[in-house]
């Protein structure tokens, strides 16, 4: 979101973010209620950053209002966790609820839209992905980049994996790691590397040390860890999620199969003993800030020309 609004402000947009606090409680929900009707008054528009309880109290903004949804605000989680299933119950549940009270929806990929289009009914979705930087994530050389890590000498395929939290069930580490020890048995030395922690500033040159990336999850909205792997020119495995097939079908270094260790191992010897595809990062190159800051800009110009008129 801050280098979305970044990218906005280069295009002349005023944009203020207002954090709305703990909405895990009625009395939360009502406070953040209150001020976002308040705050919208002195705004031409609002522009919900999360569906679930941050969609729900953005309804009560005066004037035209955009919701954009990530992932697990619209996805339902149907794992074994029941924490999660609750969590994921609840939080589509209040997208779901919310989503009409919306004048423009914006989804983060294709399958999303088509998916909020068949359920919803909404007339106006538009797919506006969470941008990257190309101009950090970029195709590296990766002895370089292993240099400057400290492990120049390290020989083995690094398979990238990220999360900001391991115990996350939508990420499943467990499966990501039962598929490693299975390509190992099948393709000799590979080695997952978990990115948890990394400073945000070294995950460039993180990702650009890595053979390959690795996503196991559940569902996505667009995973931006793949997103700056490919734009790093590295391939991706993957569960089938978001649009990676699509990817995936115009560039065979990448793969998606099905959320089995054998598959997913299977798919990582084939991608990691494939030719480097120099044209992948093209696969990302409309995600960059300014693209997808202008597109933005698009849905909001569009939304307020149309007010206009309706007022004139």
């Amino acid at each position: 979101m801050t280098p979305l609004a970044a990218g906005l402000r280069e295009l002349g947009v005023t944009v203020d973010l207002l954090f709305l606090g703990n909405l895990r409680r009625p009395a939360g929900l009502l406070s953040a209620m209150r001020e976002v009707r308040r705050r919208s008054v002195d705004y031409d528009l609002t522009h919900a950053q999360f569906g679930s309880a941050c969609g729900f109290v953005s309804t009560a903004a005066r004037g035209p209002k955009v919701l954009s949804l990530r992932g697990s605000d619209w996805h339902r989680y149907r794992g074994p966790n029941w924490s999660e299933w609750r969590a994921g119950l609840l939080a589509t549940g209040l997208s779901r609820l919310s989503i009409r009270s919306y004048d423009s929806v914006v989804t983060m990929s294709e399958r999303m839209t088509s998916g909020v289009r068949a359920m919803a009914g909404h007339p106006r979705v538009a797919t506006v992905p969470d941008p990257i930087d190309t101009s950090r994530f970029h195709p590296r050389d990766r002895e370089a980049c292993r240099r400057a890590l400290g492990r120049a000498d390290d020989t083995a395929k690094w398979v990238l994996f990220t999360t900001i939290n391991a115990a996350n069930p939508v990420k499943r580490l467990a499966l990501a790691k039962q598929a490693i020890e299975e390509a190992r048995r099948r393709c000799g030395n590979v080695e997952l590397r978990v990115a948890t922690g990394i400073p945000h500033e070294q995950m460039p040159i993180f990702v650009g040390a890595c053979d390959a990336a690795l996503c196991t999850s559940t569902h996505e909205g667009w995973p931006n860890s793949i997103k700056e792997a490919i734009a790093s020119g590295v391939p991706f495995v993957s569960t089938d999620v978001s649009d990676l097939a699509t990817v995936s079908r115009a560039h065979p270094s990448c793969r998606v199969v099905a959320p089995d260790a054998g598959a997913l191992a299977a798919a990582l010897c084939d991608a990691l003993s494939a030719p480097r595809d120099r044209t992948l990062p093209s696969a990302v190159r409309h995600m960059d800030i300014k693209t997808s800051s202008r597109r933005l800009h698009g849905v909001y110009r569009q939304l307020l020309d149309e007010r206009t008129r309706e007022e004139s």
